[in-house]
């Protein structure tokens, strides 16, 4: 029973809101978390320390959320593809053009952060193929140094843009994800609605700004 139900395109959707809001409450705790570059060294320093602790923890949390990633694009793919099945062409076209940038885009951003999640898994996770020699920064207790590795990483003109570049995608992904969620779970109302629709952009762009504000500090200097 329950299997028919998420091969079925409403059990999918759901599917895809759950994971959706899985990711998203990732989303914001990790900024929180980056957030404290702007503090003094210690303090995030401090918090990946307390991270690396956790041990197996750490990595079944990890596995657990890139179970929920692949859970979520897959579905993803199968939607669309129902999607275009069920469509005639001049509907297709019609409906582009009433819907936004981030609509019409939703998957080609979804494939757009998964190489970047595989790109900031190598580069801050795994500490390999980019520049990995920024993993041995040591602080004077002898623990990683972790402000060190994303102040030098960012000093990088083409890292700190490609971090930009991919955290604007993520906005857009979640102008069109936050609202679709609630939409998805049948929460509609003439007073709601318009609430969730134009809250969810905002938090969208609050979100984008606040991962971009990282790079965009380290190169104007106000991290250092």
């Amino acid at each position: 029973m329950a299997q028919n139900f998420f091969i079925s395109s409403i059990g999918k959707k759901i599917l895809m809101a759950i994971t959706g809001i899985i990711l998203f409450g990732f989303v914001v705790g990790h900024l929180l978390g980056n957030l404290q570059m702007f503090q003094a060294p210690e303090r995030i320093n401090y918090y990946a320390h307390f991270l690396q602790n956790l041990g197996p923890l750490l990595w079944g949390i990890r596995f657990f959320l890139l179970l929920v990633v692949l859970v979520h694009l897959i579905v993803a793919i199968l939607l669309t593809k129902e999607n275009f099945a069920a469509r005639p062409d001049k509907y297709v076209v019609r409906q582009s053009a009433k819907s936004s940038f981030a609509d019409n885009y939703m998957g080609v951003f979804g494939a757009l952060l998964g190489i970047y999640l595989v790109f900031h898994i190598l580069h801050f996770t795994i500490r390999a193929f980019i520049y990995p020699e920024f993993s041995g920064l040591l602080t004077p207790t002898g623990q990683r140094d972790v402000y060190q590795m994303v102040l030098l990483s960012f000093q990088i003109p083409w890292v700190s843009t490609f971090y930009i570049f991919m955290m604007a995608i993520l906005g857009f992904h979640l102008w069109h994800g936050i609202p679709s969620f609630f939409q998805t779970l049948g929460i509609r109302h003439k007073y709601i609605t318009p609430v969730v629709t134009y809250g969810g952009k905002l938090v969208s762009i609050i979100i984008a700004l606040g991962y971009m504000s990282i790079p965009i500090a380290v190169l104007l200097g106000i991290i250092k």
